[in-house]
């Protein structure tokens, strides 16, 4: 006859063998927990909810460190004494050291959130889409010491690397050997790649393309002073083909270096061609006139009582302004023409580049011919004729017209030869 109940003298050890439970709810056993003794272990299994699920089941792994499993709609592993050590909620989300995951993988502690540690030389992480084009996974990852960046392939392994920072600290873009502190090359191998260099004494920015041929902005130190500089190549303080540099004065060009002007290249279409323009130079100064003639003996005195000259150059042409004044006494003139001598550049040696842009605001104790209201250059030459006003305009001021007191306020312009 079939066992139908348990009575009050209990049952012998080992007579219930691989025993059925109903799985009918009415016939479980409710508002009760099973707690069996398994020594140093031991399971505990809570109430029956309405819906069947057990509710509080717990496991005890070990006395010692007293790790529970708890099962309602979440799963947590706890430790005495420190909440929850893993949690798994009914959405699927997973919380460390935190009983509310808000994201897929949430870690909360004070200590590294994530650790990966790698059995080879290479760790990383891949991220993946459903993205339908073939950019839907990357890789972050360790290898050798550096941090790496990859759109494809397995790792750095894979031709797809885009970003990676060495273990020394320079960053490559698209490269994985940075050869300066930045790198950042062309994908496509065919346009501009820069490269940034910083170093105690030498920090530039490379610029470099297909042909291998290279431009360079540097930052440079002269004289305890910073500088912008400009090279095509060797960017350094003594790099050759130094093209120019910006530095407290402003915008300074290389010997032989200009700013190219190209407003009328119409050499096609225009009988007197029309070459590129170059400002090439642009300077300002003084310097010594004197009057002198052009043969002996020479005007002399003791001492001039004003001798001023300054010149500004813009490209070939010179401005020039000149006050130069004789002493009262001790002046003795000379023979041949009177000359305004000393200019600070040469007039341009062209064929026939006669001609000046004289005028004379002040000329007071000239002799003879009378003072001179202007003159002219001849090609090649750094001395101006003097010529006074006459009808016939072709009357020069002689070297014996100067005496005593002899004085020449005067500005002039004229193209020089370089």
């Amino acid at each position: 006859m079939a066992l139908t109940q348990i009575t009050e003298k209990g049952i012998k050890d080992g007579e219930i063998v691989n025993a059925d439970i109903s799985s009918n709810t009415a016939d479980r056993i409710a508002g009760s927990k099973i707690t069996p003794n398994f020594g140093s272990q031991a399971l505990t299994c809570g109430s029956v909810d309405s819906n069947g699920g057990i509710i509080g089941a717990s496991l005890q792994l070990d006395t010692s460190t007293l790790n529970y499993l708890y099962y309602t709609d979440s799963i947590a592993l706890t430790k005495a004494g420190h909440g929850a050590e893993l949690v798994i909620d009914s959405s699927g989300q997973v919380g460390i050291g935190t009983t509310s995951p808000n994201r897929l993988i949430h870690g909360y502690g004070s200590s590294p959130i994530l650790k990966l540690e790698a059995t080879n030389n290479e760790a990383y992480i891949q991220l993946k889409t459903l993205d339908p084009n073939n950019a839907n996974e990357s890789y972050i990852g360790l290898v050798s010491g550096d941090i790496y960046m990859s759109t494809t392939g397995t790792g750095s392994s894979g031709n797809g690397e885009r970003f990676r920072i060495k273990a020394n600290g320079r960053v490559g873009i698209n490269t994985s050997s940075p050869s300066a502190t930045l790198s950042v090359n062309d994908p496509n191998g065919d346009n501009v790649t820069l490269f940034l260099h910083t170093t105690a004494g030498n920090n530039y920015i490379q610029l470099e393309d297909s042909v291998n041929n290279h431009f360079y902005i540097a930052k440079e130190n002269v004289s305890n002073k910073s500088q912008i500089a400009f090279y095509t190549t060797n960017a350094a303080e003594s790099g050759i083909e130094r093209a120019a540099h910006f530095d407290y004065r402003g915008l300074v060009l290389g010997s032989g270096n200009a700013i190219v002007f190209h407003p009328h290249d119409n050499t096609d279409t225009n009988p007197y061609g029309s070459d590129s323009n170059h400002l090439d130079d642009y300077e300002r100064g003084s310097f010594q006139p004197t009057i002198t003639s052009t043969s002996n003996p020479q005007p002399t005195q003791t001492a001039y009582v004003h001798q001023h000259g300054y010149y500004v150059k813009i490209g070939r042409m010179v401005h020039v302004r000149v006050d130069i004044e004789f002493s009262t006494s001790g002046v003795s003139g000379g023979t041949g023409l009177a000359v305004l001598s000393g200019l600070p550049f040469i007039n341009s040696q062209e064929a026939n580049a006669y001609g000046i842009t004289m005028g004379v605001g002040y000329s007071p104790n000239w002799y003879n011919n009378g003072c001179p209201t202007g003159g002219y250059m001849e090609p090649g030459v750094s001395w101006s004729y003097l010529m006074p006003y006459n009808t016939s305009g072709g009357t020069f001021t002689s070297a014996a017209d100067v005496g005593a007191g002899t004085r020449l306020i005067a500005g002039l312009s004229y193209q020089a030869n370089s």
